[in-house]
């Protein structure tokens, strides 16, 4: 198994194991205000279990100049390089991360909603 599948599986799992089964593995991208305050919280710790997990399958030595970027260029021509796993975990860090700070999705002040939503797009996409 190739470390972009196991990885992928790893983090699909990761939020799928998290996520009602009516519903995507992500929020919402609209980020509206039917986020509850729980499934934010549920979102911050599943974020940092992922980015854990992440962790396993990062290439030692793996250097990344824009996490979006490598994660875009992954998706266009999916060819894995040591960098797409360290773009993947950083870029789920940094989701989480910014959730925590807000507390809830709905917190997201509007100039930020447009990135946090193309981050999350790039995550759903990433795990497809």
């Amino acid at each position: 198994m190739s470390a972009s599948f196991t990885g992928q599986t790893t983090v699909k799992r990761a939020w799928d194991d998290h996520a009602d089964l009516d519903r995507k593995p992500f929020p919402a991208y609209a980020l509206n205000h039917a986020v509850t305050y729980k499934e934010s919280q549920d979102f911050i710790a599943v974020s940092q279990q992922a980015a854990q997990a992440l962790d396993h399958y990062v290439t030692p030595g793996a250097v990344i100049g824009d996490a979006r970027d490598d994660l875009t260029e992954f998706i266009r021509n999916k060819q894995f390089t040591p960098n797409t796993m360290l773009a993947m975990r950083t870029l789920v860090n940094d989701v989480g991360t910014e959730t925590s700070i807000y507390k809830e999705l709905k917190n997201v002040p509007n100039d930020r909603v447009r990135n946090f939503r193309n981050d999350l797009y790039l995550l759903s996409e990433f795990c497809g």
